[in-house]
């Protein structure tokens, strides 16, 4: 039985002990340092050997790679380069801790804050005041003991294992791209029960899949794949743009994208690590369409193996996803050939018209000489520029188009041919088989102020030759070409039809500008750029 006076002793002599304890913890470093040293290993390999390993800015070695690295607290900036590749770089978190920042996992944290224990064990109180050592404390005086069974020591444990970082084939840019391209969307279509990951911890191993179907239109991965087409030099409509007197270019060719599948697979020896490595598996559906006719002119399913060091899983999947965009272009010559082919003219044939055509004023007669063009994809106007059959039309009109259709005023209709185009100068002429009064092409200069109608087929295929009146309100030289400017209206579906003064052409409705609060701009081609747009010529015969 202890006396009183030594009751007291063991008492002081427990808070000498504790106190003895905690003051070094607040000045040593994190005990993982201690125990492991200020330097960590990291293996590094690469799908393709002989890459160079950059560690924060400076060269180490080629892959494959072991090294030696300081912990500290910035994280450390691993990246890969190769002649002829992608950079990679990820980021790995080393930074030491303070031993008492780790206190709450540790055999003292389970007396100040609850059960988590190993170490010592206190059993004190005023009867029978004990204290029982276990086999961790023999180490206890040496702060190691501190951090060594902590979750920040599991947190970049793995990195002693080799880590197997991904580089790709830099994407050729090209060159004179005279065709537009944008990716229109991109979906996310994962199924119901398909495998989702994996997660091995040790010998323990569980494989999960998708609860739900998982569909969506992702808007920020479409952002991303037009914005790498334009650092390759690709042709991107600008759809955000604020200058309104410029018409909008539609895109002839967009990309689609679907995700069909989406796996990461976690290995770890440790169950509360704060980032693990993530292997990662995506497979994406991509098409290549005519935008006018929804043709698809290429489709490849491409898979891609990606690394990443993250928790956040939308990084992870964004990118394995930028990993697979690139790995599609590398795999992709015929994408290149196709905004590389120039479809700029067409000009084979020269067209001989009548030049001294009768002029009439009258509403009736002119809309007999307008046309309606219809195609698989839509449809516009048109104009007749000779009595054998030649029609005046927009190329933008029957771009890519598989069969063209004319509508005369009595509702005729008439297979047409595609004879010359001009596509810089958005010009066509087309040929029916068949007698039709023209109008006659005016190549004098005309004043602002002018009062001009338009004859089209504006919005539906049932509103052919619609009368609309306005002025010439301006003359415009935009990405220098010129146009004529007027307030007429018109609508989708004119495009192609002409505008006329006195009996004349002075010109062809080529575009609207569309925007909030704007209204009446109208931009026509002068008539006087036709004939030679289209290699058409005067016959010396009146």
């Amino acid at each position: 039985m202890l006396t009183k006076p030594f009751y007291h002793s063991i008492k002081i002599q427990k808070m000498r002990f504790i106190t003895f304890l905690l003051i070094p913890l607040l000045f040593l470093t994190g005990c993982h340092t201690i125990m492991l040293g200020h330097k960590q290993k990291i293996q590094v390999k690469s799908n393709e050997p002989n890459a160079k390993v950059y560690i924060d800015h400076e060269y180490v070695g080629e892959t494959p790679l072991k090294v030696k690295v300081e912990r500290h607290e910035a994280p450390l900036h691993i990246s890969l380069a190769k002649e002829g590749y992608e950079t990679t770089t990820i980021e790995v978190p080393t930074h030491r801790t303070r031993a008492t920042s780790t206190l709450g996992n540790t055999w003292l944290g389970s007396v100040l804050t609850g059960p988590g224990g190993l170490g010592l064990a206190l059993n004190i109180d005023d009867e029978n005041p004990t204290m029982a050592l276990s086999s961790y404390a023999i180490g206890f005086s040496l702060p190691f003991v501190i951090d060594i069974i902590t979750s920040n020591k599991k947190a970049y444990d793995y990195l002693s294992s080799e880590l197997t970082l991904p580089i790709y084939k830099k994407n050729k840019k090209v060159e004179d791209v005279t065709d537009l391209i944008f990716c229109s969307e991109v979906n996310i279509n994962l199924k119901e029960g398909e495998k989702a990951g994996k997660i091995t911890y040790n010998s323990y191993s569980r494989t999960i899949d998708w609860e739900k179907d998982i569909q969506f239109k992702d808007f920020e991965l479409e952002k991303a794949v037009n914005e790498s087409l334009e650092d390759l030099n690709f042709q991107v409509p600008d759809f955000e743009s604020k200058n309104t007197l410029t018409p909008l270019k539609l895109p002839r060719y967009i990309i689609t994208a679907e995700v069909t599948k989406f796996f990461n697979s976690v290995t770890t020896k440790y169950a509360n690590a704060d980032i693990y490595p993530i292997q990662s598996n995506i497979e994406v559906i991509w098409k290549v369409k005519l935008r006018r006719t929804n043709n698809t002119l290429m489709e490849k399913k491409i898979s891609t193996k990606g690394f990443n060091i993250s928790t956040d899983i939308r990084s992870v999947f964004e990118n394995v996803f930028s990993q697979n965009f690139h790995e599609f272009l590398n795999t992709s010559s015929e994408l290149y050939e196709l905004t590389n082919k120039s479809v700029e003219t067409s000009l084979e044939q020269k067209i001989t018209i009548q030049k001294n055509i009768p002029i009439s004023e009258e509403f009736e007669d002119l809309v007999n000489s307008v046309v309606t063009v219809n195609t698989e994809a839509g449809h516009g106007s048109g104009f007749a520029i000779s009595e054998d059959g030649y029609i005046i039309t927009n190329y933008h009109v029957i771009e890519d188009v598989d069969s063209l259709e004319v509508i005369l005023s009595n509702d005729q209709k008439l297979e047409a041919k595609l004879i010359n185009y001009n596509a810089q100068r958005d010009l066509a002429l087309l040929k029916i088989d068949h007698v039709i009064k023209p109008l006659p092409i005016s190549t004098d200069d005309v004043k602002l102020g002018t009062s001009v109608i338009a004859i089209g087929t504006p919005a539906d295929i049932t509103l052919g030759q619609t009368l609309s009146k306005g002025m010439i309100s301006g003359k415009r030289t935009i990405e220098e070409k010129t146009f004529l400017q007027s307030d007429v209206s018109i609508s989708p579906g004119n495009s192609g039809g002409p505008l006329i003064y006195n009996g004349k052409v002075i010109g062809v409705i080529d575009a609207k500008v569309v925007g909030q609060g704007v209204e009446g701009i109208t931009f026509i081609i002068p008539a006087d750029e036709i004939l030679n747009a289209l290699n058409i010529t005067y016959s010396d015969i009146n």
